[in-house]
């Protein structure tokens, strides 16, 4: 959630089976596929949303992080409201 260019996102990619990184912007997501590919990680998908609104049902992820980003939220509670481990 609000990846921007997607660190904790590939930091992550190696030791799982699939990441989405999510980004209210479509220059953040650009730049977190270019260096996912970089790095060789195909398990990477990105996904324009708001952090408020992900566009995913509750029960799809296992875990939900966002690095640096919860204080440009308009209401950081709702954002991780109902996500798992947030």
């Amino acid at each position: 959630m609000a990846t921007g260019a997607g660190h904790t996102a590939l930091a992550f990619a190696p030791k799982v089976a699939k990441v989405t990184a999510s980004d209210i912007t479509p220059e953040m997501l650009q730049q977190a596929r270019k260096l996912a590919k970089e790095r060789g990680l195909g398990n990477v998908v990105t996904a324009q949303a708001q952090a408020g609104d992900l566009p995913f049902p509750d029960t799809s992820y296992h875990l939900v992080t966002c690095r640096l980003a919860a204080h440009h939220f308009p209401d950081p509670r709702r954002s991780c409201a109902r996500r798992p481990a947030c």
